[in-house]
């Protein structure tokens, strides 16, 4: 139940329950809403959720590539709202997984520890969308000809090859995989800084630190694949 003066925030509750999955409003008057939680544990399999997330990061990820000759910003946000209903949907399920050790079975996990894995993931993905459509907004605005376009696509589509990578080494259980793409990355986050400092445009900073964010992400996707053992399985 939401009670008081809803007017002036009402428009903020809305875009919130928008945002997420299996809430439906009850009742709605100017000074009360109450809301329902139709979540039914039995019909989400956290594996398929990951797997839906990691197809729209993958799309992004190609999008932002486009971006460096055509706009692509308002895509990116429709997508980036996509990904966030799927990462509150296993917050939710993760959070209730926590407080109600009954519903793992549910759940098909054998632990609290497998549902950290998989809400750690899904923060992860949900922070490399944020960071994709962040681009696309700072390449709307950036002067390409003062920009290395060039260059920026070639360490930024190394950083594509690496996500596809490592969430096949994520599906696989592979840690020797994960090993070798958090190599690969620590590598990369140096050559970001060399092409930030040979460049003349002054959006290059931000747009540098976007795409190392991006690379931080995976490093940290895969140092869970190693922490973990690599225990988020592959859709079947």
């Amino acid at each position: 139940k939401i009670i008081g003066d809803l007017m002036p925030v009402r428009q903020n509750i809305d875009n919130m329950l928008h945002e997420l999955l299996a809430l439906e409003i009850m009742e709605d008057t100017p000074d009360r809403i109450v809301i329902k939680d139709f979540l039914n544990l039995d019909d989400i399999s956290l594996r398929d959720v990951i797997r839906r997330m990691d197809i729209m990061v993958r799309s992004m990820l190609n999008d932002v590539d486009t971006s460096f000759i055509k706009n692509m910003h308002e895509k990116l946000l429709q997508m980036e709202k996509s990904v966030n209903k799927l990462m509150f949907l296993v917050f939710r399920v993760t959070r209730k997984g926590m407080k109600e050790h009954s519903v793992l079975k549910s759940l098909k996990v054998d632990c609290c520890g497998d549902l950290m894995d998989y809400w750690l993931i899904a923060d992860k993905l949900e922070g490399i969308a944020d960071d994709g459509r962040r681009i696309a907004r700072f390449l709307k605005k950036a002067d390409i000809k003062k920009l290395d376009s060039a260059g920026f696509r070639k360490l930024f589509n190394s950083s594509r090859g690496d996500y596809m990578a490592i969430m096949k080494a994520l599906y696989a259980r592979d840690i020797n995989a994960a090993h070798v793409m958090a190599s690969n990355i620590d590598k990369r986050l140096a050559e970001w800084d060399i092409l930030y400092n040979d460049s003349e445009e002054k959006i290059a900073g931000p747009l540098v630190e976007r795409f190392k964010a991006i690379d931080g992400q995976l490093r940290n996707i895969a140092r869970i694949i190693v922490d973990r053992g690599g225990k988020v399985e592959q859709s079947k």
